[in-house]
């Protein structure tokens, strides 16, 4: 019987790389209208380690903001919502929380470039990649309007 030897040795010798992992401690206020919609994205942020807020609308997501104690890293919102928008949440909510970072999500809603977008449906691998890099970057400044 002929002995092979371990397949490791047909793999490239390669240095050791550092990629940057994502903290399992990083939280998400996850605003939708859409209950399906929550959940699900629900299940595919806490799969990948996200601590998620959960809010129904602007209105709401100020609330459970301010019931929070600890940091909220990244707002995941829908754009059309009633009560309070997205962007009209983004802007309450980086008054009292300035280093939150903001995704905007919509199936109608055209961008307007000031923060990044996802556009639904989506797959999950985008909006992870979206997430990944939003967090990566500073928050971006609040642009006023006139």
């Amino acid at each position: 019987m002929q002995m092979r030897p371990p397949f490791n040795h047909l793999l490239p010798k390669q240095k050791s790389i550092m990629v940057p992992t994502i903290p399992e401690t990083e939280t998400i206020l996850l605003c939708d209208d859409e209950r399906g919609i929550r959940r699900l994205l629900r299940t595919i942020l806490t799969r990948h380690g996200y601590q998620v807020l959960e809010a129904q609308n602007g209105k709401h997501a100020m609330v459970v903001a301010e019931a929070h104690t600890g940091p909220i890293h990244l707002l995941l919102s829908d754009v059309l919502m009633p009560e309070l928008d997205g962007p009209g949440l983004a802007e309450q909510l980086r008054a009292v929380r300035p280093d939150v970072r903001v995704i905007f999500m919509s199936a109608e809603w055209v961008p307007d470039g000031v923060f990044p977008f996802v556009q639904k449906p989506f797959l999950p691998s985008a909006l992870m990649r979206t997430i990944r890099n939003a967090l990566a970057q500073p928050p971006h400044p609040l642009r006023r309007n006139p």
